[in-house]
């Protein structure tokens, strides 16, 4: 067990967690008697001991850990990132981590012109561009936390392998910020986003068609 990293870990869950200002009472007891545990796994001489008490504290750890979005401060990272996961959730109910499989813009490297896009491919393209989108305004939320999320997940994933949505929002960022240096998947991007686009003005300019003759029918309709 890394304790190092279990240390880490436990300090900064209760810095975003503000429990060294809590009023709640039992949160202070928990702090309190982690403290004491800190200060017996330094004690003992013993490594049997040591052991134990290192499990003990683990256990506290691993609970605050997974009762990171309740505890939270409102401005903390944990908040911020529960927000994120329920907003995909609600984009993808079907998967049991949204993001693990909601995102993947590279799978296919199919590029279409705009004149040769029938429905079949434009509904491809939309699909694509859309997660395109979304992940990039995804993105532009990660560069703001992204140095605090991957150091928690380094500190998580080296006391326990845990799939967190945290470690694949991590993930996610490692590989679309490496993506997104390639010339071919930017290229390959803005395509299918001009397939998006003019399928959108086209859609938009027969609802106005739709909605102009709709507004003469009800004015030429007796009264």
């Amino acid at each position: 067990m890394d304790i190092n990293s279990l240390k880490q870990l436990g300090k900064t869950l209760i810095e975003e967690y503000g429990l060294e200002s809590s009023t709640n009472t039992l949160e202070r007891w928990m702090l309190h008697y982690l403290a004491e545990l800190f200060d017996k796994e330094r004690e003992y001489g013993n490594a049997d001991e040591t052991k134990t008490i290192q499990l003990e504290i683990k256990e506290i750890i691993l609970e605050f850990w997974r009762l990171r979005y309740r505890l939270a401060d409102e401005d903390s990272l944990f908040k911020k990132n529960q927000a994120l996961i329920d907003t995909l959730e609600k984009i993808s109910p079907q998967s049991v981590i949204p993001i693990s499989s909601f995102f993947n813009p590279y799978d296919s490297k199919d590029t279409l012109e705009v004149s040769e896009a029938g429905w079949q491919e434009r509904l491809l393209a939309i699909d694509k561009s859309s997660k395109v989108v979304m992940s990039h305004c995804i993105l532009k939320y990660l560069n703001d936390i992204a140095d605090k999320n991957n150091d928690i997940v380094k500190l998580i994933e080296s006391i326990e392998d845990f799939n967190s949505p945290e470690s694949f929002l991590s993930r996610f960022y490692g590989d679309e910020t490496a993506e997104t240096d390639k010339i071919e998947n930017i290229e390959e991007r803005i395509q299918n986003l001009t397939v998006f686009i003019d399928t959108a003005e086209s859609v938009i300019e027969e609802y106005r068609s739709a909605l102009a003759s709709l507004a003469v029918d009800s004015h030429d309709k007796p009264k």
